[in-house]
């Protein structure tokens, strides 16, 4: 990536980091850190220095914090966060999550959305010379459709949400449900990928080869 010689003409861009701990470790070494939003229970774990994840059932809370270092540990991958609840948290204030805290998916309580994961939300503040989108790049080689689940479908969310038609307050789930569908057609009529509009039939049930295209042409650097 090219780098200004100007810092007054600096530009920045979040970028969303997959939701696996492999991913994360390489968001915080590459961007020098991350915030991560996570889900938590009064399971009376959270002043120590490896919280617990939460269990089906239990009332969860909601948080962010700042993870700053990626490390293994008698071969248990960990990230390293500093807690704001002050120096008596953890160790001196930094807490671990591990590998399987992050792949934790709960059951929420009645009021709340029925399954989720404990480990929500990444946001990587990421360099970018020329344009706020570019700071995140993807490569699109498959076609994807509705009912799909994985990486590529994170991916997918995420560019939709730097592009502005997925909404930033749902999480990169993963699953191609219906609030990506809708944002999969709002990105065929702004940029009118005519051949997979289909408004009768497909209505943002597909990410095919002329949508892929264009996601390409915005978010993949060669």
């Amino acid at each position: 990536a090219r780098v200004s010689a100007s810092k007054d003409k600096m530009l920045f861009s979040y970028a969303f980091p997959a939701i696996d701990i492999d991913t994360l470790a390489q968001a915080i070494e590459i961007c020098k850190g991350l915030v991560i939003g996570l889900h938590g229970s009064n399971n009376g774990s959270w002043l120590s220095e490896e919280p617990v994840p939460p269990k089906d059932g239990e009332a969860l809370w909601s948080h962010y914090m700042y993870f700053g270092k990626a490390f293994s540990e008698n071969g248990v991958k960990k990230i390293k966060g500093l807690q704001s609840w002050g120096p008596k948290a953890g160790n001196r204030g930094w807490q671990n999550l591990t590998e399987a805290y992050i792949n934790t998916v709960v059951n929420k309580p009645a009021g709340m959305v029925n399954v989720g994961p404990a480990v929500w939300n990444g946001i990587a503040l990421v360099f970018n010379p020329d344009s706020p989108i570019k700071g995140f790049v993807h490569n699109f080689n498959s076609d994807i459709k509705f009912g799909d689940q994985g990486a590529e479908v994170v991916a997918l969310q995420q560019a939709l949400q730097l592009d502005g038609v997925f909404p930033y307050s749902v999480p990169c789930s993963g699953l191609y449900g219906n609030i990506t569908r809708q944002a999969v057609l709002k990105f065929q009529l702004k940029y009118q990928v005519a051949s997979e509009i289909v408004l009768d039939t497909l209505m943002g049930k597909s990410v095919g080869p002329a949508t892929r295209a264009k996601l390409n042409e915005i978010f993949y650097i060669q």
